[in-house]
């Protein structure tokens, strides 16, 4: 199948992704992916959001470019749009505080696939997404 990513990135539809085994915070996730010429995932439709799932494996969590770090509750992805699909685990977004410092800002998936908040500070896995175009034109 000739799906014209990287290697080590996986095609779906017309998008590459990245699924890292390197665990980051939050912004070190998001220099990653910016350091590949991609961004930490959008997950726009159901179809991706199960796809993605199937990619994941054990329990680990995953970052997404998802955040509401400029406005509470307000959750955007990274470029500024709202999401349209959302998959938020049952109670989440909740912004736990921990008890401690700010609450929960930052997005990513745990293992069943759904959207958790997380502390931007946590360290989780990530998964990096970018467009298959950009890739065949920078091969030329």
């Amino acid at each position: 199948e000739d799906n014209s990513c990287p290697p080590h990135w996986k095609n779906f539809t017309d998008k590459c992704y990245y699924f890292s085994v390197e665990k980051e915070i939050f912004e070190d996730a998001k220099l990653f992916c910016e350091d590949k010429s991609s961004h930490l995932v959008f997950i726009n439709t159901r179809e991706e959001q199960q796809w993605i799932k199937k990619q994941m494996v054990g329990r680990e969590s995953h970052w997404i470019g998802l955040t509401d770090s400029e406005r509470e509750n307000e959750w955007k992805w990274l470029d500024g749009t709202s999401p349209d699909y959302k998959n938020w685990k049952a109670g989440q977004p909740d912004n736990w505080g921990h008890g401690h410092g700010p609450g929960e800002d930052c997005a990513g998936l745990i293992y069943a696939g759904q959207w958790n908040d997380f502390q931007c500070e946590d360290v989780n896995n990530f998964i990096c997404e970018k467009d298959r175009e950009t890739v065949l034109s920078s091969a030329l």
